[in-house]
């Protein structure tokens, strides 16, 4: 059998474990966002008050006269 394919051929179960580890790893971290998401939707959320006020109304008409 030609060495190069042997050398290949024993690199494929490393591949295969990193391959698997990684799938895994989305699967959980995946399943950690949802969670996290579920639970911050939940929670009571503070909205900023006035955020399109005019607030320097004074000051635009003196700048324009």
């Amino acid at each position: 059998m030609n060495p190069a394919i042997t050398l290949g051929l024993c690199f494929i179960p490393l591949a295969i474990i990193v391959i698997g580890m990684k799938f895994i790893l989305l699967l959980e971290e995946s399943g950690r966002e949802i969670k996290h998401v579920k639970e911050e939707s939940l929670k009571d959320h503070v909205y900023l008050t006035g955020v399109y006020d005019d607030v320097d109304k004074e000051d635009d008409d003196d700048t324009y006269s």
